[in-house]
């Protein structure tokens, strides 16, 4: 493709267990439930959405040193390829 890959990991991964239960549960509600809306788009009180961007911004920090085993995102860091 043209491209050396630098780095390649997976993002949002302290709240992926969070994600994961969530979308279970919102599985389960639609098999009892048909109307239940098909977006995963959530409004939350401030003080949840305060806590996850910390947790975004603890893993930009770590993301840097460590490569994270799992998350709901895939960031993929590549350079041109100089041959």
């Amino acid at each position: 493709s043209g491209y050396d890959v630098v780095k390649i990991t997976y993002a949002i991964t302290f709240s992926f267990p969070i994600i994961v239960a969530y979308r279970a549960l919102k599985g389960l509600l639609n098999v009892f439930y048909k109307k239940t809306p098909k977006t995963s788009h959530v409004h939350l009180p401030k003080f949840f959405n305060e806590f996850f961007i910390f947790l975004l911004k603890i893993e930009g920090i770590l993301i840097k040193n460590i490569n994270f085993p799992f998350g709901t995102s895939v960031i993929v860091l590549a350079r041109p390829d100089n041959r």
